[in-house]
């Protein structure tokens, strides 16, 4: 009986046999290419890394510090509730997509490829959800971003 090895390019080409499948790391799997290092054991190096880890956390932080912020527009500008926790309810469905998506790109070592694609898509989101949703966007544009506490003041 002979025993053959699978070579490094062959037992590490998909990353999907390391990987938890979901439908972005699948997506993800099939558009680019794993660019990840290997170890001296042959076993390649996989991310979050630091600098990855660190961006995901200041996307889930940034996330929790906008909706706290959104909820004081209901008293410095005329709009309600329901307008808020819907705009909150959607920035906490375009997080969750963005955290999967950074994560599955700092996964295959991609970090900045997956930044600019993030990027892209906030770009298109924001542009659709400012034409969308125009009494928010005119409850911000009135605040002055500072939270509805006037033009002018701190």
């Amino acid at each position: 009986m002979v025993k053959t090895s699978k070579s490094k390019t062959n037992r590490n080409s998909s990353m999907a046999t390391k990987m938890k499948s979901n439908w972005i790391g699948d997506l993800i799997n099939g558009t680019f290419d794993d660019k990840c290092a290997y170890d001296s054991s042959g076993s390649r190096i996989r991310g979050p890394g630091l600098l990855c880890g660190g961006w995901i956390l200041l996307l889930i932080t940034g996330t929790i510090l906008n909706i706290i912020w959104s909820w004081s527009l209901v008293d410095g500008v005329n709009l309600t509730w329901t307008s808020i926790i819907i705009q909150n309810i959607i920035d906490v469905m375009v997080t969750s997509l963005v955290v999967a998506l950074a994560y599955n790109m700092c996964f295959i070592c991609r970090g900045f490829v997956g930044f600019l694609v993030i990027w892209l898509l906030l770009t298109v989101i924001s542009a659709i959800r400012w034409y969308l949703f125009s009494s928010y966007r005119t409850a911000i544009m009135a605040t002055g971003g500072n939270g509805g506490r006037g033009p002018n003041r701190i």
